[in-house]
């Protein structure tokens, strides 16, 4: 009896683990930061059922692994792994990835989302504790609070377009950009806190419409400010970026606690 319960958790974790991959089947490059031990640096770390990058993260070691994921502040969204906590810093930091294949060919469009959220003591660190997602190439994307403000907003290069929104500690936000590149200007649009598996909103939340971003090959998390981050999704469509949880959502679920069961199994029998 206990041989099949074992093969059937078996049948079911490869299901589960099917699944997963199909959900991310879509997406330009991903990093759920499945990584550990926790509390262990983020430098270094480049597995974790992560893809679309040609290096694993480098930069300043004050970027470690949290445990379990970040509040998405739109449920549902499918999120696995863990995030990425930083405390705040006597001075300016970043740790970077490289693309395997940069964004920015004519006639297209790139989608990037992110949940960033601030952490510790607001404005604690350098440079009034600011902090950012940033897309690096000829010019950077920038998603974050500045050192000028508290608004969450959007940059190019050096022009800003801030939201209405103040950032506040340990309130998640969940940013999508969209970059479309074009021959002339690249327009560049950041929605805040869409609901995930709705339709692109009409109006953005912040844009910049008349800069030239050219290519993106690099992201870095960056700034000196206390900040988590989580699920970092890039794709070609604002679908790709803004999944909602599958049906087969529940299967997964029991296929990792099958999984688990199985395991245990094992050590008892």
């Amino acid at each position: 009896m206990i041989a099949t319960h074992v093969r059937f958790a078996g049948l079911v974790c490869l299901l589960a683990i099917s699944l997963s991959n199909d959900v991310r089947a879509a997406l330009v490059a991903y990093d759920d930061f499945n990584y550990s031990p926790i509390g262990s640096d983020l430098n270094g770390n480049g597995g974790g059922g992560s893809f679309g990058f040609a290096n694993s993260w480098t930069g300043n070691t004050s970027y470690n692994i949290g445990a379990g994921n970040l509040a998405s502040p739109l449920a549902p969204q499918p999120q696995l792994g863990n995030s990425v906590t930083a405390v705040a810093y006597g001075e300016n930091r970043g740790i970077d990835r490289i693309l395997t294949t940069p964004l920015g060919v004519e006639g297209t469009s790139a989608y990037i989302s992110v949940l960033i959220q601030p952490q510790g003591i607001f404005h604690q660190g350098a440079f009034n504790g600011w902090f950012a997602l940033v897309l690096r190439g000829s010019t950077d994307v920038v998603f974050g609070m500045s050192s000028f403000g508290d608004e969450i907003g959007l940059e190019v290069g050096f022009e800003r377009s801030a939201t209405n929104v103040k950032a506040a500690i340990g309130q998640t936000f969940f940013g999508v950009i969209r970059i479309d590149f074009t021959e002339g200007v690249d327009p560049t649009y950041l929605y805040l806190n869409p609901q995930p598996g709705a339709p692109e909103p009409a109006t953005p939340s912040a844009s910049l419409i008349n800069l030239n971003v050219n290519f993106l090959n690099m992201v870095s998390l960056t700034g000196p400010g206390g900040v988590g981050y989580d699920s970092l999704r890039i794709g070609a469509t604002y679908a790709d970026v803004t999944p909602v949880p599958e049906p087969a959502s529940a299967i997964l679920l029991a296929g990792v606690t099958a999984c688990i069961a199985a395991r245990r199994g094992r050590k008892t029998a």
